[in-house]
């Protein structure tokens, strides 16, 4: 994978929510950690616990802003340390360029609890106010014609794919207030937000990166009916960029790739997903034979754990649209 061309900044997307599970509650920990962040990153800190809000650190001249939010509920007792906005993109550059201390962060014991990014698509003086409401009109048909499971909430000005607190992947399409953009946002939290992790954690951003980028774009071309004349041409003219990831010329027959690659979307959605099952089945044990004088690699995997790798919903329509994929090939 080229993994160059696969950063957050190159597809102009942006982190706009970052969320840190803390195994703790006590004060000190807390503040210890609020101290670290302040020498480490000038970042300023607020501690929430039970709706009051206490300032923990506050220096003039500090961009970033923390939060630390403790959690006693039945379900998880510990603290959340949120950045927010333009605060979340500031701190997450900020980590790419100096990564986080594992021992001060107690990485070992903390997660990362969610994620945001999203794209935002330049309103034109040819885009009409009722061309939108009917993108997003049918864009909702689709999706809750696809997956009865799936919440999806439609208005005039906005659609939401998903459950905000329990979907592991929570999408909003809305106009932004300035009335110039309009903005697609993805929230990855609970065990997807995980995957992500290690490579956070360890300051492995190209890895990080490329692979956010690949769950953004695998996520709404599984959910949209992309085509040049709607709100999503971005994605179309972004994918040219994965279109063409290099690949081992042992992989497939250069000539199968010949075939398959062409200028519709629909065949693009096609060689994503061929691109995502070959970086899915390197990671598989497999057994070799011969057809003839040719030596065949096997492997075998269920499609639920192909649906986990590409960070897709486990449901009846997405594993009916992967065997029809699967046997397409």
């Amino acid at each position: 994978m080229h993994q160059n061309n696969l950063s957050l900044s190159s597809q102009n997307f942006v982190v706009d929510f970052l969320r840190f599970n803390l195994q703790f509650i006590d004060k000190y920990e807390i503040q210890e950690v609020a101290e670290y962040l302040s020498k480490e990153y000038s970042c300023n800190s607020v501690f929430i616990d039970q709706k009051k809000t206490y300032s923990l650190i506050e220096k003039d001249g500090f961009s970033c802003k923390a939060k630390f939010l403790t959690s006693h509920t039945k379900h998880w007792i510990g603290t959340r340390l949120e950045f927010e906005g333009g605060h979340a993109s500031k701190f997450y550059q900020m980590i790419k360029e100096n990564p986080l201390n594992w021992k001060r962060m107690d990485l070992d014991n903390t997660n990362l609890g969610r994620i945001d990014l999203y794209y935002d698509r330049k309103l034109k003086e040819s885009d009409r106010v009722e061309d939108f409401e009917a993108f997003l009109g049918d864009a909702a048909e689709t999706i809750s014609s696809g997956s009865r499971s799936l919440v999806v909430d439609l208005n005039p000005q906005a659609l939401r794919i998903g459950h905000r607190k329990t979907s592991p992947n929570f999408f909003r399409i809305y106009k932004k207030s300035n009335g110039k953009f309009i903005r697609f946002e993805l929230e990855i939290k609970l065990e997807t937000a995980k995957s992500f992790q290690f490579f956070l954690f360890a300051g492995q951003f190209e890895t990080l990166e490329s692979k956010l980028i690949e769950h953004y774009y695998s996520y709404i071309i599984t959910h949209f009916e992309i085509n040049r004349n709607c709100y999503t041409d971005w994605v179309v003219q972004n994918f040219r960029t994965i279109r063409f990831l290099q690949i081992p010329n042992n992989s497939l027959v250069t000539t199968y790739i010949n075939n398959k690659i062409v200028n519709r979307l629909t065949h693009q959605e096609f060689v994503y997903k061929l691109f995502q099952l070959l970086s899915f089945i390197r990671q598989l044990p497999y057994s070799c034979d011969f057809i003839g004088d040719q030596e065949y690699l096997f492997v075998s995997f269920k499609l639920t754990d192909f649906l986990k790798f590409t960070g897709t919903n486990n449901n009846h329509y997405q594993v009916q649209k992967v065997g029809k994929f699967l046997k397409s090939l």
